[in-house]
């Protein structure tokens, strides 16, 4: 049996929205919770939230003050999360393109539903079987977040190419009211990959390859020369490499993420012959 902790990152304002998270072996996660634990008391710092992380005067201050300080906390986070962790799984929405296809299909998906289903998806696809016979699936608490789940529930369950594994047997939970993210340290480890994940996006969010592109390395490979060609044409510099993002990931195989364009929403569309199950109208 698996569990899969994961976050939702939405700023309310930029291009993406993002869920992502770890699974970890159920009785197998003492490993990275001491070590996550003792990493946030070496430190002085008392849980992880990337958001709170970002704003003045937080309880990170004397972290930011110190760039080899900080740049060590960090390491030390992303080597608790390589040891103890299985995997990561991460989905991504491009906010516009879904709001496009909504329109023109007259459908009603919710970007938070469809992450859900993206990480669902990924997830299971790229699961061995005996992972897959049982999956436990928590959230933190986000807006109306199980009416959301349960719609994502719809949409994977509505998706022909599930068809061949609708014997995984998946609970999905909220939290309960007297646990977040301060008390959590794999929604901790959810928050932040779920932040580096969108950053990376939003810090690229011109560079938007074909949909035939991001199937093919060398094809991918061109796309993005042109892209840097131009951005630094523009821009006088190459694009930002967020390197905190691809420390994080380095260490976890490869990674089951997946970002959700007008391509991908037109492709899923032919795998819902009957429709979506549990859109909102």
């Amino acid at each position: 049996m698996a569990v899969l902790v994961a976050y939702i990152d939405d700023s309310k304002s930029d291009s993406y929205l993002t869920m992502a998270g770890y699974s970890f072996v159920v009785g197998e996660t003492h490993s990275f919770e001491k070590k996550w634990s003792d990493t946030l008391k070496y430190f002085g710092v008392p849980y992880l939230h990337m958001r709170e992380f970002k704003k003045p005067n937080s309880v990170y201050e004397h972290l930011k003050s110190d760039p080899g300080k900080m740049a060590s906390f960090f390491m030390m986070l992303v080597n608790a999360i390589q040891q103890g962790a299985d995997s990561c799984v991460a989905s991504s929405i491009r906010l516009g393109d879904l709001e496009e296809f909504n329109k023109d299909h007259d459908l009603n998906l919710h970007p938070c539903a469809v992450a859900i289903y993206g990480c669902l998806l990924n997830f299971s696809l790229n699961t061995p079987q005996d992972w897959r016979d049982k999956l436990e699936i928590n959230f933190d608490h986000f807006e109306r977040s199980m009416r959301h789940a349960c719609m994502a529930e719809d949409y994977y369950l509505s998706d022909t190419s599930t068809k061949n594994i609708k014997n995984i047997s998946f609970s999905i939970n909220m939290l309960k009211k007297n646990e977040n993210y301060k008390t959590i340290y794999q929604l901790q480890a959810a928050d932040f990959l779920a932040w580096e994940v969108r950053k990376n996006l939003e810090d690229n969010k011109d560079f938007r390859p074909s949909h035939t592109a991001r199937r093919n390395v060398a094809l991918l490979q061109k796309e993005y020369e042109k892209y840097a060609a131009q951005h630094q044409n523009k821009h006088g510099r190459q694009p930002r490499e967020r390197i905190s993002y691809l420390e994080l990931i380095s260490g976890m195989g490869k990674p089951k993420t997946n970002i959700w364009t007008r391509d991908d929403l037109e492709e899923a569309l032919t795998r819902h012959h009957d429709g979506w199950g549990g859109q909102e109208r």
